[in-house]
């Protein structure tokens, strides 16, 4: 089964929040380093060692829902290269941090960014302190996180997010769950509307977060 993401195990995520402030540096530590851009050159570029990017279900950085994708990452990104990548039902870009994939980016035909997914450590947060990486119980308790489980056709929608933004876990669905989890889901809300407010308790000690999702939707 797929991993657990907003809105449901398989289905589809379906004023910005995120100010200029998201992207700029509040403390700067200049130094050279390699930087790779999208035609893969490789030069001497002055980047910058930032505060951790703040990502939200509006932006990540310079990466802005509804604005063009940049074709090179710029001064201070929490990504050093972008790759062009086209589809057989849409154009993405992937993301990279020395050399390892850290995300990617879908666009639209007019090269809008469309959804932004982080599924690598990178100098990335979101405003309540979630990072990738973290254990996913930690991540459910902090403020303003929603953690619903909705009982869908014999099975269980789950709903885990903070401000729209999706967070996901390193576990298939089914096997994220603690003991205390399991039992508790027995228990849930036998009707379609009913739901589980789920609890830092209910998932396994070693499950992290996985990935954060983020498409603009409010």
């Amino acid at each position: 089964m797929k991993k657990i993401f907003v809105f449901a195990f398989a289905m589809v995520f379906c004023g910005f929040a995120a100010n200029a402030q998201n992207s700029l540096p509040k403390k700067v530590i200049k130094k050279n380093v390699k930087v790779e851009n999208a035609n893969n050159t490789v030069g001497q570029q002055n980047a910058s060692e930032v505060a951790p990017v703040i990502i939200t279900n509006k932006s990540a950085g310079p990466l802005v829902i509804g604005q063009k994708m940049v074709e090179t990452a710029p001064e201070g990104a929490f990504f050093d290269m972008v790759k062009y990548v086209k589809g057989e039902y849409g154009s993405s870009y992937t993301l990279y941090k020395n050399n390892k994939k850290i995300g990617r980016v879908s666009v639209n035909s007019r090269g809008e960014i469309e959804n932004i997914t982080v599924d690598g450590k990178c100098n990335v947060q979101t405003e309540n302190g979630i990072t990738i990486g973290m254990p996913y119980g930690e991540a459910i308790g902090k403020p303003g996180v929603k953690a619903l489980a909705e009982r869908m056709d014999g099975g269980f929608m789950l709903t885990i997010e903070y401000n729209g933004l999706g967070i996901s876990c390193n576990y298939d669905s089914d096997d994220c769950w603690s003991q205390q989890g399991k039992a508790r889901l027995k228990k849930a809300p036998e009707n379609r509307d009913g739901y589980l407010e789920l609890k830092s308790t209910d998932f396994k000690k070693d499950a992290v977060v996985d990935s954060f999702f983020a498409n603009g939707m409010d």
